[in-house]
């Protein structure tokens, strides 16, 4: 949960309002113990644009709303 909104707001420059938690799953259950966990963000809001990230390799990155 730290690490997706986290995720968030260091990749993306966005903040969300509401989180679902979809699925929790192993990607190879009868070898490895990682657990992945894939969430919903809804109610997204920009807290810095982009191009305003202090480091200078920066990529753009699109966000589409789907309903």
């Amino acid at each position: 949960d730290k690490g997706a909104k986290r995720g968030l707001r260091e990749e993306l420059k966005l903040d969300a309002k509401k989180w679902e938690n979809l699925e929790e799953f192993f990607t190879d259950p009868g070898g490895l113990e990682q657990k992945y966990q894939l969430f919903v963000a809804s109610d997204l809001v920009q807290v810095m644009k982009l191009n305003e990230h202090p480091s200078n390799d920066v990529e753009e990155l699109r966000v589409k709303n789907f309903s």
